[in-house]
Parts: structure tokens; sequence; C-alpha cells
């Protein structure tokens, strides 16, 4: 029988969404039935965004991207390019390389809310870069033992939060808040401390985090909590997922070939990303992904049809896929290809939209690409 790992959670077995002790609870399964849902039910509009594209700012794939009030920044695993809200490059940070000012491969990334510090983990070390108008300057390389997976900046304080992944099982810590000049804030220590055997462990998919009403929220794997990071620096419950006891025990993911044998019948955490208005979550269990839209005005969940994802009505683009959240900003991307030979088949052409003079500017936008351009952006406006 599979333990709760969070005392609250043993409160929440019934089935629907809730709130208990002002934590709001959700219930992962059952999953809803599959539902085709267009764009126009959570958005109010969706912009497209064409990435310049410049020789220094040739994009061959988006690993992460970051976006602040006047910027959107490109990690493409060995650099970081930055564009401003129209699309437009701006400047880039490039320092692959051994040296100790350098960073080997981009792991993950993070910029302040103030476009002043871009923080990049590493191969076992996280180094500083402080922006001087279009230029990087190097700040400092803090040595990283045990070597983190995930680097994020707290909105407005420009404190830094290192996320732990169980990889070994000895790890000390689970999270370590930062100064900026790589002092201790707090830490949360990892009381999951079992040696891994076998091949094979966990998921990293589950070192989630996310920014709403402007906090650092985050969820790693063995727990229904969703934390955040509070204004006094303090790492407090925010919201539970509530998976029924479905998630992995401690002693299942140790043992990495019981793992491996029985990976279907654990549920795992893929996505995770929140709006004023609503949460959408994305799972593995029992072989497949569920993506799921939980509206909290309405108090309904809605599973998406993969890969339909959500059809565009308002402009009649590409069916979107929500990737990544910042404030009441939805972001995801695809390839200029993708784009123009949407525009150019007969579903476009018939599709029937609630804002025509979008679709013709849509129109114009791909016959203006290249083929080879970098990617565009979709920027997706929720409803509140």
């Amino acid at each position: 029988m599979k333990k709760c790992l969070v005392l609250f959670i043993i409160f929440c077995c019934c089935s629907g969404e809730k709130k208990t002790n002002s934590y709001h609870i959700i219930d992962l399964l059952p999953t809803p039935e599959v539902e085709p849902v267009n764009l126009s039910e959570i958005a109010v509009d969706a912009k497209y965004i064409p990435l310049e594209t410049k020789e220094n700012s040739l994009i061959g794939l988006i690993w992460e991207i970051r976006s602040t009030d006047e910027y959107f920044y490109i990690s493409t695993l060995y650099e970081i390019i930055c564009f401003d809200k129209a699309g437009r490059y701006v400047c880039k940070l490039s320092k692959y390389g051994r040296g100790p000012n350098e960073y080997l491969h981009i792991y993950s990334f993070d910029v302040s809310s103030d476009n002043n510090y871009i923080a990049i983990k590493t191969k076992s070390a996280l180094v500083l870069y402080k922006r001087d108008g279009n230029s990087f300057n190097f700040q400092r390389r803090m040595d990283l033992n045990p070597n983190p997976n995930k680097v994020d900046f707290t909105p407005d304080q420009n404190n830094i939060l290192l996320s732990y992944h169980p990889e070994l099982g000895i790890e000390p810590f689970r999270y370590l808040l930062l100064k900026i000049n790589g002092d201790t804030l707090s830490s949360v220590p990892n009381q999951f401390l079992i040696p891994h055997t076998g091949a094979g462990y966990g998921s990293l998919s589950e070192n989630i985090s996310f920014l709403n009403n402007n906090a650092l929220h985050f969820k790693h794997q063995f727990n229904d909590t969703i934390y955040m990071v509070d204004r006094f620096n303090k790492i407090v419950p925010y919201l539970v997922l509530n998976s029924g006891g479905r998630i992995a025990t401690l002693e299942e993911n140790a043992d990495g070939n019981y793992y491996a044998k029985h990976v279907t019948e654990f549920l795992s955490m893929y996505n995770l990303m929140e709006t004023s208005r609503f949460i959408f979550y994305e799972f593995y269990w029992e072989g497949s992904t569920r993506f799921i839209i939980y509206d909290k005005v309405q108090n309904t969940r809605k599973r998406i049809i993969k890969p339909t994802w959500l059809k565009d009505d308002l402009s009649g683009g590409l069916n979107f896929k929500p990737l990544v959240c910042y404030g009441e900003t939805i972001i995801s991307w695809r390839e200029a290809l993708s784009l123009k030979q949407h525009i150019a088949s007969e579903i476009f052409k018939n599709s029937v939209v609630i804002h025509p003079e979008k679709k013709k500017e849509l129109e114009n936008l791909a016959n203006s690409l290249n083929e080879t351009d970098n990617p565009v952006l979709i920027i997706v406006t929720p409803k509140k």
C-alpha cells in the first residue's frame, strides 16, 4: 500500500476539486473524457511573432525559453539568444567552452526579472553573468556538489533556487535558495535518502517550476504538493495535485529494475503551468500522457486530444500546445516551414475564424517567411 507523502493529502481522497486550509486540491484521477477544445474557450487572443533570422541569431533548436517584460531569451543548448517582444534580434550570450568564465552545455538557465542577470546551470557548476547593455559580463562561477539539475530566479529579489533530482538517492538537499552572491538563504533537506540500485530511476521531468502571480512555484518527485517561495524567502505549500497514491514510493524508485518493469503503473508529472484562471498539467500514467486544463472559475477539467491539441479558431493558425506560461501569457512555438505549409493547406483556406482580419494577417506573415527562417512564437492571452 502506497504512503501519502504530504500530511494534508490524507484528507483529500474524494474526487473533484476542493480547498482545504487555503490549499487548492485537484484530483488527477480519474481523468475527464477526451473533449475537443477550441482555443477560444480558454483564450481571447493569439499572436504570431517570427524570431528575426540573422547570422548572429540562427536557431537550430529551441531548448528552453524565458520571458521577461521586455525580452524573450532562447536557449539553443550552447547559446542564449535575446529577442525583443516584436521578435527582433537584440544580443546573445555565447561562451561555450571549458574556461572558468565559460560553460559546457546549458542544462538549465534563467533570467532575473529585471534582465540584469543570467544564471546558467552547466556541468557541476552554476555560472552567473551580468547584462551590460547588449553584452554579458562574467560575474562568478559556483562549483556545485551535489549537482542540481535546475536553476530559477525568484521574481523581483534576484535570489536563486537550485532544484535537485534524487539521481543517486544520497543527495543532501532537494532545494537550496541562494543570494546572488552565493550565500544560502534557506534549504530543504532531502528526506528520501535511499541509494539507488539496478538500471533506471524516476523521472527528471518531475523537477517542475513555474511562475504565477509574481511568485516562483515548483514540484518535486515523490510529492503531490506544489510549493512556492513566499516574500519572506520561505518555502511553503501552495497547491496539491492528488495522485491518489499512484506516484512511486521511495523504495520503488530506488529499485531501478523494479521501477523499469512497473513504470506504466506510476503517475509522473511532465509539465505544470498556471495563469490567474487556468492550471495546465500533463502527466504520464498507464502507458500514455494526459494533458488537462483545469478552469478555476468554472471548477471544470478538460482533457485535450493529442496530437490535435487546441484548434486555433481565433485566427486559423496552427493547433496550439501550451508549453510555457509567464504571467498572463501562454507561449508555444513552431517552425516557419510548418506555418507556411499550414497556411497553404485547404484546412486553413476553408477555416471559419472569430477574427478574419487576424487570419489575413497570419497569411501575410507566413508568405513573408522563408522555409529556413527561425521558429515563430505563438503568444496566447488567456481568459481571466
